[in-house]
């Protein structure tokens, strides 16, 4: 059986994760009666497109009368996208004796699982400053189809100025 030469698949490059289905990859040169088939990951589909940020294994199969099959395999990944957006302010200020959020941050999605890493320990809630010193903080954030965002921020707190209060009360007696 002669091969099907005039057919070309082309794959979707630099694929990067949006929310959005994109298209995985193009065929073109297919002819009237040909019969189209396309698999994404071993099943089935309509169209190669995907939206999850992953690999995925795609095959294309070309049917022609009297010629042999056309296949043709490849992956093709949408890679994940970097978090943006995201405005962090550590804190920082003077000893006062009142508890204080060790960072302000802005630009988080509801989705968004975020973590605070201080002094060795990942917990879920904002990290609460109040002695003087300065406090590294790791601020984590996983969020869907994006690669994980982890930054480092220091809050600081400065020693306040000891007030010294002398009462003037001296009297001389003569």
């Amino acid at each position: 059986e002669t091969e099907i030469t005039d057919v070309t698949v082309t794959p979707s490059a630099d694929l990067v994760y949006n929310g959005n289905e994109q298209v995985l990859a193009t065929l073109s040169g297919t002819k009237q009666g040909d019969t189209v088939s396309y698999k994404i990951d071993g099943n089935a589909t309509e169209e190669l497109k995907g939206t999850d940020a992953k690999e995925y294994s795609l095959e294309i199969t070309v049917s022609r009368e009297n010629y042999k099959d056309y296949v043709w395999t490849e992956t093709v990944e949408i890679k994940k996208a970097q978090i943006t957006g995201i405005t962090v302010t550590p804190y920082s200020g003077i000893y006062d004796k009142s508890e204080h959020d060790a960072l302000t941050v802005e630009g988080l999605e509801n989705s968004d699982i975020v973590t605070y890493i201080i002094d060795g320990k990942e917990v879920n809630d904002m990290p609460k400053i109040t002695n003087a010193g300065n406090y590294p903080i790791t601020l984590k954030v996983s969020r869907d189809g994006y690669a994980p965002y982890s930054q480092i921020y220091t809050a600081v707190i400065s020693k306040a100025n000891a007030e010294i209060t002398a009462e003037l009360n001296q009297s001389a007696e003569y």
